[in-house]
């Protein structure tokens, strides 16, 4: 499954066309910052940046815990 996947710069660029230009004060979320993190790693690996690293990133995780006072680590199921 991995040979036969799209590489990784041209799915930034289709995620670019999907996502087209973000308004203003664009915001995406994530319940952590899994994704956020292996996103920006890969950029930075193969040179290719979605334009939606350059967003701010909603961690709904932290928020969640620390609205509730949940110090175990649990995930989006739980929450």
């Amino acid at each position: 499954m991995v040979d036969e996947a799209v590489a990784f710069p041209d799915v930034v660029g289709i995620m670019d066309e999907w996502l087209g230009q973000p308004a203003t004060g664009f915001v995406w979320a994530g319940w952590g910052s899994y994704a956020r993190l292996h996103i920006s790693a890969q950029s930075m690996r193969v040179d290719a940046q979605p334009t939606i690293l350059s967003d701010l990133h909603l961690n709904r995780k932290r928020i969640w815990r620390r609205t509730t006072g949940q110090k175990k680590k649990n995930g989006l199921a739980i929450a």
